[in-house]
């Protein structure tokens, strides 16, 4: 599954927004969406962006897609800058990496069936032969888990599960490598949440794809990422292995993502640690680790200086003073 060149490589990737200012007037400030990340994604993993809302998740997803442009850093995707692509040859990789929306409702145009958006998608990108395209449809149908008669169908038509499946058919209209997964199970139904989840996982496997899923709980994301990337204020706070940052958390703030994770135990303790406040403000974030006002941990070094997201052991990544070399498994 991994090997030694990234299929995804995100290098120093930052969105600023200028904020404030009139017409005439320069802009008064910005907001750090994203400030300065780097990170790997290797052909056949599967890798979760988690983090609370606000914490520039989302948009880090635009930014690879070029839905939105950097304002500093570059995304290899295969080898190739995205960032220094024109709109021709960006077209084509764009059929190589497709989204899953969160919400597939509002993802889905309401006035068209199943078979009018996937036959536009198929035409637009010349998938198949006119011809094929109702037999290619109905296969794509299948793969998600839905019958063929589906295509006559109008979104409103189907469950929320339902209309997710068909995100997915459309994503995989183009026969893309590398989908990325804002939030797609979100919106759904708890009950739903796992069939999805579980799709996900056999179609990775089925057709060899590479997922970058964007997600706010540690909980969805645990039974189907190879490694977490923890995100926070704009930046990655922490990086490991699944298991390894499941059972061995470093950094404060994923210690409070764990806490905050329901247990199915009634009788279970109270969380051993809660993030206080609310998260500052990305156009004023606070100086030094932009965690501490909220960390119960926090000292004078934390408020001061910024620290680098460094490896703690092997594939380990933290960016926290006081705990840098200290692996936590008090939560479990």
């Amino acid at each position: 599954m991994n090997n030694d060149t990234p299929y995804l490589k995100v290098d120093n990737l930052t969105k600023y927004y200028p904020v404030g200012g009139g017409l005439f007037s320069k802009s008064k400030g910005y907001v750090r969406a994203v400030d300065h990340i780097s990170f790997d994604v290797y052909r056949g993993e599967t890798v979760s962006l988690v983090g609370e809302s606000g914490s520039g998740k989302t948009t880090v997803a635009r930014l690879i897609l070029r839905l939105i442009e950097p304002t500093e850093g570059s995304i290899f995707f295969d080898g190739m800058d995205l960032t220094k692509l024109k709109s021709g040859a960006l077209r084509s990789i764009r059929r190589k990496i497709q989204i899953i929306f969160q919400d597939p409702y509002s993802s889905l145009n309401p006035r068209m069936t199943v078979y009018s958006m996937l036959a536009e998608v198929l035409h637009i990108h010349r998938i198949v032969p006119r011809e094929e395209i109702t037999n290619y449809i109905e296969h794509l149908l299948q793969l998600v888990g839905l019958n063929a008669d589906a295509m006559y169908r109008y979104p409103h038509e189907f469950s929320g599960g339902q209309r997710q499946r068909i995100g997915i058919a459309r994503a995989l209209a183009v026969n893309p490598s590398f989908l990325v997964a804002d939030e797609p199970v979100s919106a759904l139904d708890v009950s739903v949440q796992a069939q999805i989840l579980n799709l996900l996982m056999e179609l990775q496997e089925k057709l060899h794809l590479t997922y970058l899923i964007i997600s706010h709980d540690l909980g969805v994301v645990r039974h189907v990422s190879d490694r977490v990337l923890v995100m926070y204020l704009g930046q990655i706070v922490e990086e490991a292995p699944t298991e390894l940052l499941f059972d061995s958390p470093n950094h404060p703030y994923t210690k409070a993502l764990l806490s905050a994770i329901p247990k199915p135990d009634p009788e279970a303790t109270l969380p051993k640690l809660l993030a206080q406040g609310e998260p500052p403000s990305p156009i004023n974030p606070p100086s030094g680790c932009s965690f501490h006002p909220r960390c119960p941990y926090a000292t004078e070094p934390c408020k001061k200086e910024t620290p680098l997201l460094q490896y703690i052991s092997d594939k380990h990544r933290s960016a926290c003073w006081i705990f840098a070399n200290t692996p936590d498994k008090s939560l479990h």
